[in-house]
């Protein structure tokens, strides 16, 4: 019998909603696969790193470009392929760039906006998916707490 631990793997949450959310804007379907993608590396709580102070925090994306072209062309030279899926969602407002541009050596992160889509369609998800209720409610606090 596996243990169970107190959180869910990395991103279940996010993925989640990123697949219900992802049909209510006009997304083109390589967008909505990124952002799925995105969302399955992106945490969904803040984590402590184990040797340092540091923390990684909630729903960063830390993966490369080649890497995500290698999840969804199984490609890693398609990466230039996802400039247009990736200008469309920051164009959307799903998705942020934090930190340093990508260079040689460094990965350009993203943060996954998905709980601020999430309380801007909340009533229309609340009619659409009554029993997640609960978890929309903790998403609205969340964002409280942010501002």
């Amino acid at each position: 019998m596996m243990k169970r631990l107190g959180r869910t793997p990395m991103g279940q949450h996010l993925t989640k909603w990123a697949g219900r959310i992802a049909g209510l804007y006009k997304l083109s379907p390589l967008a909505q696969i990124v952002l799925l993608r995105m969302s399955t590396y992106a945490l969904d709580h803040e984590t402590k790193l184990q040797d340092t102070d540091r923390r990684k925090p909630r729903s960063v994306c830390f993966i490369s470009r080649k890497n995500l072209a290698r999840e969804i062309y199984n490609d890693p030279g398609k990466a230039r392929n996802l400039d247009r899926p990736i200008s469309e969602l920051k164009a959307a407002g799903l998705i942020e760039p934090t930190g340093k541009p990508a260079s040689r050596g460094h990965v350009q992160e993203f943060r996954l906006r998905i709980d601020e889509s999430v309380e801007l369609f909340s009533q229309l998800l609340r009619e659409r998916y009554p029993h997640e209720a609960q978890e929309l409610g903790r998403i609205a606090r969340r964002i409280e707490r942010k501002t």
